[in-house]
Order: structure tokens, then sequence, then C-alpha cells
């Protein structure tokens, strides 16, 4: 009668489990963990905390928990049902393992990836032992700890068990798996991070080909696949594709998820960028502002990724580059306010936050508090990052610029000098982040009237760029311009011509005929000419 009686509420208590499962596969949470709680504690007071059960009910409670985001209450959860499980079943017992490998996915959502990777690299090598290197376990077990590897920059160790795990779901899975799609993408994210672009790219084309051959074009993951691919173009700075792809994937979200969904603004953030390396700074505001407008409503500039602060910032940087400049810094300084209150002021974000209030600062009347601004700055990442460390010396850098616009060339020299030997010794003479010093050192000597100096340094500048980025790169035509103005204040109008002939190439190809910039070269180019009495030259650029 006793068996009879309770086996009747147990009954009861496993279908109100199927039904809470139900709720689970629909993704109704709410549902699902009101009735997952009540199977819980029944099967608690009934069958005792340590029953198979009674730990499947918890484990089952922690996986919606971890669903809604509420990593404490799923980690104290899952980190009950795993010592219950180790003591009752054994280390070596598949729920057991189970068991670590959900509280190590807890872990990792928490950007905790020194624990996860500890229970990660237990669980591989158990299921290694006890279900073989071919299990599909073992074979997810390994693509958990490649991805935990991304995440600490052990790409080497990252890209080996991808390799590995790409390469066994092609042979059991078969290419056009699902699952087998997945692993190829993830290896060309460590590809990515690894700047191998060329390898990712193949990666990429091949993931985005099947998922628009298997699933269609417009499905989540084909559309997330045309994204990858568009940042690996953005990467390689082949523009015309990332746009027309970037264009592409904010359509499709738009049109699909709406523009209030995250991935929406998301998307429309990398748009963004693609266009302010361009320096097409109208066509990125266009499609910041209702990103911002967007990412504000929804998600509120508290949300746990800082989504909206990132887009706001694009916008900022953008508004300064389009000379409205109290628009730019009241959003930056709003950016910043809101990264001190989340982070506190010693938080990598908040200090990069604020350097770049600092370089909108444009009134010279609000020079002082730029300087008092960026003087704190600097002493906060000395004495949390050290001296030499290379946000530091950045911020340093943009002090020598503050200095260069306040004029006071002598003590811009005396940092711009300190911040070059560090950049040398740090990365080497030839390397961009250190021609950035050179071109500020280049311009103060040119302010003190040290021509030749500040020729030499120009010269540097615009040659290392050239060869690392190329003649068609912004930061080389900006280069370029430094050195053409040094050319025409000197009335060197042959060099000015033969600079101002190899930028009209590039910045007609990057930019088009109508581009402001290309015009300035343009009219700068026939100025030149008339100069030297060469009409016809200049009325045939014109």
């Amino acid at each position: 009668m006793q068996q009879s009686a309770q086996s009747s509420p147990l009954k009861v208590i496993l279908a109100t489990s199927w039904l809470a499962t139900s709720y689970w596969l629909d993704g109704k949470w709410a549902e699902a963990e009101t009735l997952e709680v009540e199977v819980f504690e029944q099967r608690k007071k009934i069958l005792g905390m340590e029953h198979p059960q009674t730990l499947l009910a918890a484990a089952n409670l922690a996986a919606t928990y971890r669903n809604q985001g509420r990593w404490d209450e799923a980690e104290k959860l899952e980190v009950e049902v795993l010592e219950h499980r180790r003591r009752v079943l054994g280390v070596e017992h598949p729920d057991t393992i189970a068991a670590a490998a959900n509280l190590a996915m807890t872990y990792y959502s928490q950007d905790r990836w020194i624990e996860s990777e500890k229970l990660e690299v237990e669980v591989l090598e158990q299921y290694r032992r006890i279900r073989g290197p071919d299990h599909l376990d073992t074979i997810n077990a390994a693509a958990n700890l490649a991805g935990t590897y991304n995440c600490l920059g052990r790409l080497d160790e990252s890209e080996k068990l991808k390799l590995e795990v790409l390469e066994q779901r092609r042979r059991i899975l078969g290419a056009r798996h699902p699952d087998t799609i997945l692993a190829a993408s993830s290896l060309a994210t460590t590809y990515d991070f690894q700047e191998r672009w060329a390898e990712s790219e193949a990666l990429e084309v091949e993931v985005l080909e099947q998922r628009r051959q298997i699933l269609g074009p417009e499905h989540p993951d084909t559309i997330l696949a045309a994204a990858n691919l568009a940042s690996t173009w953005h990467s390689q700075e082949r523009w015309a594709e990332a746009t027309k792809l970037g264009v592409e994937v904010v359509e499709q979200r738009k049109r699909i998820l709406g523009m209030e969904h995250p991935d929406t603004i998301f998307a429309s953030a990398n748009l963004a960028a693609t266009y302010i390396q361009q320096g097409l700074w109208d066509d990125a505001a266009t499609v910041l502002l209702p990103a911002v407008q967007a990412g504000i409503k929804v998600l509120g500039q508290q949300h746990p990724n800082q989504i909206t602060l990132r887009v706001m910032e694009s916008l900022a940087i953008t508004y300064s580059n389009q000379g409205r400049l109290g628009e730019a810094e009241k959003l930056q300084i709003e950016i910043f306010q809101e990264r001190k209150k989340q982070l506190g002021l010693d938080h990598k974000e908040t200090m990069a936050a604020s350097t770049n209030t600092v370089d909108i600062i444009g009134s010279p009347v609000k020079y002082p508090e730029a300087e008092k601004l960026m003087l704190e700055l600097l002493q906060r990442q000395t004495r949390v990052l050290g001296e030499d460390s290379r946000d530091t010396l950045l911020t340093a850098g943009n002090l020598t610029t503050l200095y260069i616009r306040q004029q006071r060339y002598n003590d811009a020299e005396e940092l711009a000098l300190k911040v070059l030997e560090k950049w040398v010794k740090l990365l080497g003479n030839k390397h961009i982040t250190t021609s950035l010093t050179k071109e500020n050192l280049a311009i103060i000597y040119f302010q003190q009237g040290r021509w030749d100096e500040s020729e030499i340094l120009q010269q540097e500048v615009l040659e290392v760029r050239r060869q690392i980025l190329g003649e068609d790169h912004i930061n080389t035509i900006s280069a370029a311009r430094v050195l053409e103005s040094s050319y025409l204040q000197r009335e060197r109008w042959e060099d000015a011509i033969t600079i101002e002939r190899k930028l009209l190439a590039p910045e007609r190809k990057t930019l088009g005929n109508d581009h402001t910039e290309t015009i300035r070269t343009m009219k700068t180019l026939a100025r030149s000419y008339d100069s030297l009495n060469r009409h016809g030259d200049a009325e045939a650029i014109l």
C-alpha cells in the first residue's frame, strides 16, 4: 500500500516534468520554471536530495535559469548537483560528467574562462577515456574547450582542437551536417583572431554557401554567416564587398527581426564601422542614429554587454568627424559617465571612454578641462596598467596631440620623444602605431620651423604606411596629406604635385570622384599647377 501511495504522486510529478520539458523546448522559460520548481521540490521531499531523479530535476531547473541569464541561481544548483553526483555516482559516471559540463557552460557564460577551462579539460579527458575519441560527446567537449581557449587568447591550442573537431565531424557526420558547418564557422573565427584572413574567408564562403543551400537565404544562421564574411572582408579592407554584404545583412535583419532586435543593432554598428573606415560619415550617421535609438529603447544603456554604449560611441566619433562637435561631446560624456557608474574609473573601457571624450573636445576654451581629464587618466593607467602598457602610451600620445593644439610645442616634443622611444622598444621602428607618434613629432618640428627634421619623419611615416597598409588605405592618404601640406607651405610645388597626383588615384578609387576629400585634392593640384604657370594642366584636372 505504501508503494502504491507513493507511486501515484510520482506519476503526477513525472507528467508535470514532461509538460515542463515541452515548455522548455518551446522557449517558454517562465512556464517551464514554475513547473520545474514544483517537480524539484516534490522529488526532494519524497525521494530525497541525492536520488537521481531529484538531481535530474535540479539540473533541469538550473538549465532554465541559465537560458534566462540567471547565472547565480544556475551556478548554485549546478554546483550542488555536481557534488552530489560525484559522491553518489562517482566521477566517471555519464551524469556526473554532464553535470561538470553544464557548470562549465555557466562559468563560460559569465566570462569566467579559467574556471570553465578547468572543468572542460576534466570533461574531455573523461569522455576520451570512457567513450573514445570519436564519440559525439567527446567531440562536443573538445569543441567547448576550444572555444574557451579562444576566449583566453590561447589561439594555437584553440586552432588545434578546432581542426580535430572539424575533421572528425566531416568524417562522421558529413560535410553538410549542421554541427560540421558550425565547426567550420568556429575555426574561421579563430583564424580571424589570428589575422589569417585568407583561411578565414575560405571557410566563411563555404559556410555561407552551405547554409544558403540547406537553410535558405533568410535563416538566422545564414544571415550570421553573411555577417561573419562581411566582417572578414572589412578586416581585409575590401570595402566594396564588405559594404554590399553588410547592407544585405542589415536589411534582412530589419525585415525579419525588426530594428529593435539586438542582432539588427549589431549589424548596423558593423556596417557603420565599414562606412567609418572609408570616411563616409553621412552614411555612418544614417545607419547609427536609428540603432542608438533602438538600443536605448529596448536594451537601455545598462545592458550587460554594453551594446548601446558601443553604438553610441561610434555615433559620437561620426559626429566629431562631421564637425558636429557639440553633439559628439555631449554623447561621449554620457558614455563616459555611464561606464564609470557601471564599471568604475579603473576599468579599461571607462578609461577608453575618457580618452574618447577628451579627443572629441574641439573648443580651445575647453582645452584646460581636457588636459586635466587626460592627466588624471594617464595617472590611473600608469598605476593600473603600467607606464609601458599600450593604453598608457596611447593616452600619452593623445596628450601630445592636445599640447600641439594648444601650441605648446616644447611640452609636446618632450612627451612625444618619450612615447616614441617606448613604442620603438615595444613594437619596433616600422610599426603603424609607432608611425603615429612620428607623425605628431613631424608636426611639432614643422611648427617649430625645423623643416628638414619634419620632412624626414613625414617621409618615414608615409613609406611605412605604404608598405604595410598600401597606397589606398585612408591612413596612408592621411600621411601623404601631411607631407603635401609641408611642401605647399614651403612653396615646393613640384614635390607637392608629385604627392597630389599619387593622392588622387587612391582617393578616386576608395572614396569616389564626388567625395569632399577627392575634390579638395583636385583643387589643390590645380593650384599647384597654376603656381608653376602650368594652366593647361590645371584646367585638365578641374
